[in-house]
């Protein structure tokens, strides 16, 4: 693609060089800047993209796309704009000819929920006959096939490549994780949204947004993009909030809540360890519905994404199928199976609203004493670490507080934020600073009685250490490790 032709569709203040240029890749790393490249200097939270422009040119990079007054070289076209993400999603979506505007994309967004989400309703596309891909935590997803994209919403130019090539080999629908960051930074953009679902708000990334009503106007983004539907959760506060925002503003969205008149409603019928139950009402249907996962907050994933499967086009016998079908994803409510009679779940829950539900499910659902192993990511604020120790506390019948990522501050001065937080909730708490340690401690103390939660870490395979090294961990190793111990005893 030429730059005049590309000038055609984006924002921009100024050119400066010849238009006739032609590019084949874009980027913001100039250590992948090359010959027929776009390189767009975006100025970010650690590092500024203006500084490597010189760099990106040393390797070949003819085509500059800058916000801030630069020196200049001959031979090199400058595009001058307003904003550098903006124009990255506006570059990337010409370029690669909008491929989203062909497939059925469905955003899932809210602080928890959206990976299970996304899985249970790529079950039940792929049993409807709709080749889905999925986008997020995991990575990108094509049937058994998983790349890692390091992110968990990619930027605006690996989104549109990914779209291309999902688009030429035939997929009709996406399901993709829609982060805070990603609507924030303007990754999405440019990707045409067909359904958009809210799961829910509590606490988590002040350290970007600031604050809670920042961090509630940069999920909104999201259902300003839709083409078609929004399906909200009004159990929510912030879902309530959103959901008469939206119909104010005219936009067709759809409540969905166990606790409240909604378009759709859910009944718990039955639960245990490995399955549940429940009546699925909406208009002129009332089916029950069969999950092989517990936890009432799984109910409502799964509400949100058999909405959507509805709206397009799924038959209920093939909802019921893929539900049947469906494989939660690793470390997330996953159950540890052994020979000792214990009840034990690995889950990644790691907000104070996360860790609060999969608690409170485990002692209503199971009529269970709870034993909670967890910390909290060096990332968080003190007051989010002291929180998550207060809600627990609260919640929890037996805690026990030990590491999880360090990131910028070391386990002892987290698991005192997270302590205080527990002290002021009356919990008891036992400290364990090494993670495979705590994980013996709950097995060896845990009987028939009792649900140990092991939460935090999930399917996540390292520790970060203070200042971001990653070492390995597995945490479904640490509990089998521990179960084979307190079998030889």
């Amino acid at each position: 693609m030429s730059i005049k032709e590309v000038l055609k569709r984006i924002s921009y203040i100024e050119v400066e060089g010849d238009q006739n240029k032609i590019f084949n890749s874009i980027t913001l790393d100039s250590r992948q800047a090359k010959e027929n490249s776009i390189f767009v200097a975006i100025e970010g939270f650690k590092t500024d993209g203006h500084k490597f422009i010189e760099k990106a040119i040393e390797n070949g990079c003819k085509i500059i796309v800058h916000t801030k007054d630069i020196k200049k070289q001959n031979d090199i076209t400058y595009i001058k704009v307003e904003d550098g993400r903006l124009a990255l999603s506006e570059i990337a979506k010409a370029y690669y000819e909008n491929p989203s505007k062909e497939i059925t994309v469905v955003g899932i967004t809210g602080t928890n929920g959206k990976t299970t989400t996304t899985f249970i309703l790529e079950q039940i596309l792929k049993e409807g006959n709709i080749k889905t891909a999925t986008i997020g935590t995991v990575g990108l997803k094509k049937g058994e096939e998983i790349e890692n994209l390091g992110k968990t919403t990619p930027e605006a130019n690996k989104l549109q490549e990914i779209f291309k090539e999902l688009k030429e080999e035939d997929y009709k629908a996406v399901v993709m994780e829609v982060s805070s960051h990603a609507l924030e930074l303007k990754r999405v953009e440019g990707v045409d949204f067909d359904y958009a679902v809210f799961t829910n708000l509590t606490y988590e990334h002040l350290e970007l947004h600031g604050t809670m009503e920042n961090y509630y106007h940069a999920k909104k983004k999201l259902f300003d993009m839709t083409k078609k539907e929004n399906i909200i959760n009004i159990d929510d506060s912030y879902g309530q909030r959103l959901y008469k925002e939206l119909k104010e503003e005219g936009k067709k969205v759809l409540s969905y809540s166990m606790e409240k008149p909604a378009d759709i409603t859910a009944h718990i019928e039955h639960m245990d360890l490995e399955k549940t139950t429940f009546i699925y009402r909406e208009k002129n249907i009332e089916e029950k519905l069969e999950i092989p996962i517990a936890g009432k907050y799984n109910i409502y994933n799964t509400m949100a994404a058999v909405a959507v499967a509805i709206r397009i086009g799924i038959t209920i016998e093939d909802i019921k199928k893929g539900l049947e079908k469906f494989k939660k994803p690793e470390g997330r409510y996953q159950v540890v199976e052994n020979d000792q009679g214990l009840n034990l779940v690995i889950d990644f829950a790691h907000t104070s609203d996360g860790m609060e539900s999969i608690i409170k499910s485990a002692k209503e659902n199971f009529h269970k004493k709870t034993i909670v192993v967890f910390g909290v990511t060096g990332a968080r604020t003190k007051e989010m670490q002291e929180e998550i120790g207060r809600v627990v506390g609260k919640t929890a019948d037996c805690s026990i507080i030990t590491r999880d990522d360090e990131v910028d501050m070391e386990v002892e001065e987290i698991s005192k934020n997270i302590i205080r937080g527990m002290e002021k909730s009356n919990g008891e708490y036992e400290y364990i600073k090494d993670r495979e340690k705590a994980i013996e401690r709950a097995v060896e103390m845990a009987t028939s009685d009792d649900v140990v939660l092991f939460l935090g870490k999930g399917n996540e395979k390292f520790f970060k250490k203070l200042g971001g090294e990653k070492i390995p961990y597995d945490e479904m190793k640490a509990v089998e490790k521990a179960l084979k111990k307190r079998g030889r005893k």
